[in-house]
């Protein structure tokens, strides 16, 4: 462990976001929310509406139906067609919705992690350092006492920029 320590505290040191990029990177995601969240917007307003004209095609045909203007095997094609599209605009719009939560949820989990890391490796019982260790590293080897880390995407691309002098930060190199 004391030949190991070294080296994961030096990483996860490296993965910790300085204040000033973490304000950098919350700012570049808050725009990059309110891009998405009118793309979710629209595309959930379309889907609406696809939604109910397929409802109002479905009355038209109930209505056709009972006024004997329609065989009924014909109408139960139609409906099963019809359905079938109505179910598929619904999973859509639970994507849409689900992928809109998702986003903001994992965006404030990782900026929380890259912030704190440090903090929580340091204060973490044993339990919480190894969980915090498969989160952030994997394929990590120990090869003649030399130890050698793969650190997980995001936090991979955080280790340069923690690297670069602090003028380089301004660049939006950063944002992808």
């Amino acid at each position: 462990e004391s030949l190991l320590l070294g080296s994961i505290e030096e990483v996860i040191s490296q993965i910790t976001l300085s204040d000033s990029l973490l304000q950098k990177v919350a700012r570049e995601l808050k725009y990059r929310h309110v891009s998405q969240h009118k793309h979710y917007s629209a595309s959930i307003k379309e889907l609406r509406r696809e939604y109910d004209v397929i409802d109002n095609k479905l009355g038209m045909w109930w209505e056709r139906l009972v006024d004997d203007r329609i065989e009924p095997e014909k109408y139960d094609i139609i409906v099963q067609t019809l359905t079938k599209r109505q179910e598929a605009v619904n999973d859509k719009l639970d994507i849409l919705t689900k992928g809109n939560k998702d986003f903001l949820l994992t965006c404030s989990y990782l900026l929380d992690l890259a912030n704190r890391a440090e903090e929580l490796f340091k204060n973490g019982n044993e339990a919480q350092r190894s969980k915090l260790l498969s989160f952030l590293l994997s394929n990590s080897t120990l090869n003649d006492k030399k130890l050698t880390i793969a650190v997980n995407y995001p936090y991979s691309e955080l280790i340069p920029l923690n690297r670069k002098p602090p003028e380089g930060g301004n660049s939006a190199i950063w944002c992808g």
